[in-house]
């Protein structure tokens, strides 16, 4: 987790201030008035101006407290390109962010993502689009692994994935960006397999989160049980985002390893794929919508 204090366009980090003052018992406490905050932190980046606190971009103003338990930990994966995140984290903070710290709980958020300079996808017609390489900055993770995408795909034989053929038909195309993600999975998986928290979020960061976490499947979380989108199915499961506990999660996340065999006998389609991997697990319907955001800030409206 991450603090800053200041104003939009001119705030410093307090992260170690917090930590050292404000952490007492398992508890971080953030107490309201601009004036008693300011004293508390003894910094000051905006004289004579009202400022604000931010948690990993998530803006809180001087009426507001802020008490965050840090036994209640969340672990958050990022995964994928960070491709449209210019457009996505504001609804990231305000709908999953935001609703964790207003419900007390402390998170971590893990990041894997590819340094690729410029996007091209017919399927959804992106075409030789200039990407930001520092946007995944603005999720501000804690833990964050960045590979060059074309180093690789020299280490992929998209063959051996396709044996049954290919299931977009589209040369192989979207064959190869489902292996990027599966990859991209297990390495943010891999980042955090062994600490222990006490709920796993995976979410994709170039959707756009239309409604809130429902706070209460947290606070109910079962075990072995896979929380799912209700929409974006497609045959299978949702691959774009789920949470649940380490171990369900831990086979969301590692999934990359059993798409070969996989593939010996159908075809690598990534919601049926899902679907068979989580077999074993039970399934809850979750309702958190979102649509995907390409590229070029245009919406593919799934919800």
């Amino acid at each position: 987790m991450k603090f800053q204090y200041g104003i939009n366009t001119n705030k410093i980090d307090i992260t170690d201030i917090v930590n050292e003052k404000c952490l007492k018992d398992n508890t971080i406490y953030i107490p309201k008035n601009d004036v008693v905050r300011r004293d508390l932190f003894n910094i000051d980046p905006c004289p004579n101006i009202v400022k604000f606190v931010y948690i990993n971009g998530c803006k809180f103003d001087k009426n507001i407290e802020i008490k965050i338990d840090i036994t209640k930990k969340i672990c958050i994966c990022f995964f994928g390109l960070t491709r449209s995140l210019k457009y996505t984290h504001p609804s990231i903070n305000e709908h999953i962010l935001k609703i964790l710290i207003l419900n007390n709980y402390y998170f971590d958020i893990y990041l894997h993502t590819y340094n690729l300079d410029k996007l091209t996808n017919n399927r959804s017609n992106e075409k030789n689009i200039k990407l930001d390489f520092n946007e995944y900055k603005l999720l501000n993770p804690d833990y964050f692994l960045i590979d060059n995408q074309s180093e690789f795909d020299k280490k992929i034989n998209i063959d051996n994935y396709s044996l049954k053929g290919d299931p977009w038909n589209d040369k192989k195309a979207s064959l190869f960006n489902l292996i990027r993600q599966l990859n991209s999975l297990k390495e943010v998986t891999n980042m955090h397999s062994n600490k222990e928290y006490n709920c796993y979020i995976y979410l994709r960061p170039d959707l756009k989160y239309l409604n809130n976490l429902n706070i209460n499947i947290i606070k109910n979380l079962q075990k072995n049980t896979f929380y799912t989108p209700i929409w974006g199915k497609y045959g299978g499961l949702n691959d774009r985002l789920g949470l649940g506990d380490k171990n369900t999660m831990l086979k969301f996340g590692f999934r990359f390893n059993e798409a070969q065999e996989y593939a010996k006998n159908k075809k690598l389609h990534s919601e049926t794929f899902l679907n068979h991997v989580m077999i074993n697990y039970k399934k809850v319907n979750i309702n958190l919508k979102a649509n995907r955001i390409r590229a070029n800030g245009n919406i593919k409206k799934d919800c």
